[in-house]
């Protein structure tokens, strides 16, 4: 699905890295979601194929090869909220 991050231990990547992660999440679920928009209000097979290139079509996503990308958002945050929590 587009640009990887991967953090070996999230405790040691530095924080303006997960800031980083947190932020490109943020413009990529946006765009997706705008996709989505585009494509229910014209539909088209081209427009649907495009999405699905970038974003995976049913078959790839449905045949467990994809982790669930919200774990790693909330891993990331979850990492974000102690380190402010510590910094109080």
């Amino acid at each position: 699905m587009g640009q990887k991050f991967t953090f070996a231990h999230i405790e040691h990547a530095p924080t303006d890295e997960l800031r980083n992660y947190v932020s490109a999440r943020a413009v990529k679920e946006m765009r997706f979601y705008e996709d989505l928009r585009r494509i229910a209000d014209e539909p088209r097979v081209e427009r649907i194929e495009q999405f699905e290139n970038q974003n995976g079509g049913y078959e790839e996503l449905t045949s467990g090869e994809h982790v669930d990308h919200h774990i790693m958002i909330a891993a990331v945050l979850n990492e974000l909220k102690r380190r402010l929590a510590g910094a109080k």
